[in-house]
């Protein structure tokens, strides 16, 4: 999984499935400070080892003083989920 804020990249990681049967969430948490304001958030996720990002998402997201932003990916809503 990757993630850029306004074309930097602030995050990057990856991680085996989780569950017995290797067909669990992989699960990340970090968090940042971001400056007050519209920005562009692109999230990248691969959910195949052999092939590039599977799904690459871009959304403009409003940040407000003290505004905590959590990102999750939900394939059966149609993929990332920003709250």
């Amino acid at each position: 999984m990757e993630l850029e804020l306004d074309g930097n990249k602030i995050f990057g990681a990856s991680k085996n499935p989780a569950e017995l049967a290797s067909d669990g969430p992989s699960v990340f948490y970090q968090s940042f400070s971001v400056p007050i304001g519209t920005r562009e958030l692109r999230m990248k996720l691969r959910d195949k080892e052999d092939q590039g990002f599977t799904t690459d998402t871009v959304k403009e997201v409003k940040f407000t003083k003290g505004r905590v932003v959590a990102v999750s990916y939900l394939a059966q809503k149609g993929g990332f989920i920003i709250k």
